[in-house]
């Protein structure tokens, strides 16, 4: 092999590494992205029943509301699926935000493409489904079965974890989730159905 010959196929190789390395870098960058998300709930279920304690209608009209605000717990999903669910850092089956209506959680990991965000309020005896969404990089993934796989996943988690027991919320939760962009999550909060969520994602 002469000098010129093994120069360029040197030069090849490392060329070829240094492509590899800067393709490792991207998905690796690409694969990290992470938000803060802030989601604020309605001050009332949405059929009006408080989401803690039985409230004026069963305290009576003499007694004071015995209600409060709930206790907010996000779970995210991707394709393979539940990913985190976002508790406190110091009891992992307890509220960040307790008896809150708002709630922040910091630095979340999130996958390009498609996922899903759960939020629950933990109570005591009998957890509640506040919203779900599934926010989407893309128009043209809104009816992807990537999509379908996530809710489908969703649905479960929510069905183990807070089951529905009156007709009224089984047949709220018959409804599909809400499939929203998530550039409009970024711009301004999205409306939910319970809530409104906005996503903000934190710089590399």
């Amino acid at each position: 092999m002469t000098k010129n010959r093994l120069f360029l196929s040197i030069s090849s190789c490392i060329l070829m590494i240094l492509l590899n390395i800067s393709i490792i870098k991207l998905a690796s960058a690409e694969g990290s992205r992470r938000f803060d998300i802030h989601v604020e709930t309605d001050h009332n279920k949405i059929g009006g029943q408080p989401w803690d304690g039985p409230g004026a209608m069963l305290a009576g009209p003499f007694l004071p509301e015995v209600s409060s605000p709930p206790d907010l717990v996000a779970c995210t999903f991707n394709k393979q699926g539940i990913l985190s669910c976002l508790t406190s850092p110091k009891r992992e089956n307890r509220s960040a935000c307790h008896n809150s209506f708002d709630c922040d959680w910091f630095n979340v990991p999130i996958e390009p493409g498609i996922f899903g965000i759960t939020i629950l309020d933990l109570d005591v005896k009998q957890n509640d489904f506040v919203d779900a969404v599934i926010l989407l990089d893309r128009r043209e993934q809104k009816h992807s079965q990537e999509a379908d796989r996530i809710e489908a996943t969703m649905r479960s988690f929510i069905a183990a974890n807070a089951p529905a027991f009156t007709v009224g919320e089984k047949e709220r939760r018959e409804r599909p989730f809400q499939r929203i962009l998530l550039p409009l999550c970024e711009e301004d909060a999205c409306v939910l159905r319970q809530s409104r969520i906005f996503l903000e994602e934190v710089d590399p």
